[in-house]
């Protein structure tokens, strides 16, 4: 499927697109192949922190 996406971006001239495309088909594949010899598998990126909505400064004095 993703063959196709790559494809019909370059053929459309999305040239970003076909870029992202194949640079995700290269990350996993490169995960197939580290998950295919054994390497463990990197640990995900942390959640970032919950945005603040209200935020209230607190006078020093």
């Amino acid at each position: 499927m993703q063959m196709r996406d790559i494809a019909r971006a370059v053929k459309s001239g999305g040239k970003a697109i076909a870029l992202n495309e194949v640079s995700d088909l290269a990350l996993r594949l490169d995960l197939l192949a580290d998950a295919i010899a054994g390497v463990p598998a990197p640990a995900p990126a942390p959640a970032p922190a919950p945005a603040v909505a209200h935020a209230r400064v607190l006078d020093p004095a």
